[in-house]
């Protein structure tokens, strides 16, 4: 799955519905504005980090999309399947 949230509201929606949907062996994706786009947004990679967690999520690989959208890899750790 790949999210794309261009506040942190969308995003903690986003990774909050959809974690139940995920296998234990599966990945979001999740992609928000760089500030350096222009793009009004309240998200950095820490607090797309910060969200991931609270999600019960962890982060394992960031990469750029394009210009606009970078992304984090999360994972379902062991400890929380």
């Amino acid at each position: 799955m790949h999210l794309f949230g261009t506040t942190a509201d969308v995003l903690e929606e986003g990774l909050t519905r959809y974690r139940p949907l995920i296998t234990t062996d599966g990945m979001v994706w999740a992609s928000w504005h760089k500030r350096s786009s222009g793009a009004p947004t309240d998200l950095s990679d820490q607090v797309v980090r910060d969200l991931a967690l609270a999600s019960r999520y962890m982060d394992v690989k960031v990469c750029a999309v394009d210009a606009m959208w970078p992304a984090l890899k999360l994972v379902i750790p062991v400890s929380a399947q």
